[in-house]
């Protein structure tokens, strides 16, 4: 079971994800956007469109909002992490930026606060990735497909 921040529950981001993916949620005021609890710890997703997300970056507002974050009391230890969607080449070209200054600021944010940054391509990407936590909540486990031998030959499932 995922928990929803009741302000992204409203987002056309989630939306699509909900009617792509029929993933179960409950809601409730929280720093982050999504929470999954997994095996003893905890998964705590922060989702951002780039263009927000350099925007925050910038003015310092990340900086404020992973304090906060990674502050939460929970019953298990917290992974704290910030997804972000959208095309870097677009945001640094519509911008006129550079993706040395924005790729700098983001390794200061991952090394000062030991926090994981995922930049994804675009929202596909992001539903998929939120997607395979959920379905780690529900007890899925993937299985592997193993390869023998010359291209064209039988496999076999891990």
């Amino acid at each position: 079971m995922m928990v929803v921040d009741t302000r992204e529950r409203t987002t056309p981001f989630y939306n699509s994800f909900v009617s792509k993916f029929k993933a179960d949620a409950t809601y409730e005021t929280m720093p982050f956007d999504y929470f999954f609890p997994l095996d003893g710890k905890a998964l705590a997703v922060e989702r951002k469109e780039i263009n927000d997300f350099a925007n925050s970056l910038y003015s310092g507002r990340i900086y404020e909002q992973v304090k906060t974050s990674l502050n939460v009391e929970t019953d298990v230890p917290l992974r704290y992490m910030v997804l972000v969607h959208g095309s870097l080449y677009e945001h640094t070209r519509i911008r006129k930026g550079n993706p040395y200054a924005f790729l700098s600021a983001l390794t200061g944010l991952m090394a000062g606060f030991g926090i994981s940054v995922m930049l994804l391509p675009n929202t596909t990407y992001a539903h998929m990735f939120l997607h395979s936590a959920y379905k780690r909540t529900t007890g899925y486990v993937p299985k592997v497909t193993v390869r023998s031998g010359r291209k064209g030959d039988s496999t076999r499932e891990k």
